[in-house]
C-alpha cells in the first residue's frame, strides 16, 4: 500500500493506475429477493496516478499493457487483449467528437 495525495485510502502499489475519489452519493437498488439490497457508489475523481510505463508515446493509457479485467457476470471474467479503434458516425458527428470544453484538440491533460 502507498499513501494518496488527496484523499486518506490508500493505494495499491502495483496497480498502473490510480483514481483518488471522494464519496459523492449511493443508490441502493433493490435485489433478487426482499432481503436483498445492492448499492451502487458514486464518487468524485480528483487525483489521477497512471505509471509512464503504461503511456504511449501520444500520452494515452495503453489498454493492451495494463490488460485490465471485466466481469462479465456468473462466474466469468475476461481481461482487454486485443482492441480497435471505430471513429463516431451519423448525425451531429461534429458536436460528439469534441470534448467536454467543445475543443476539437481533446481535454486538457
Amino acid at each position: 500500500m502507498i499513501p494518496s495525495r488527496l484523499v486518506e485510502a490508500p493505494r495499491v502499489a502495483a496497480s498502473p493506475v490510480h483514481l483518488e475519489c471522494r464519496f459523492h452519493g449511493c443508490l441502493a437498488l433493490p435485489g433478487n429477493a426482499f432481503d436483498q439490497v445492492h448499492h451502487v457508489v458514486i464518487g468524485r475523481v480528483v487525483g489521477v496516478h497512471i505509471r509512464d510505463d503504461v503511456l504511449t508515446d501520444e500520452g494515452k493509457l495503453d489498454v493492451l499493457k495494463v490488460r485490465p479485467l471485466a466481469r462479465l457476470g456468473y462466474f466469468d471474467y475476461t481481461t482487454v487483449d486485443w482492441m480497435f479503434t471505430m471513429p463516431p458516425t451519423g448525425p451531429s458527428l461534429h458536436a460528439r467528437t469534441l470534448d467536454w470544453k467543445g475543443d476539437p484538440r481533446g481535454a486538457p491533460r
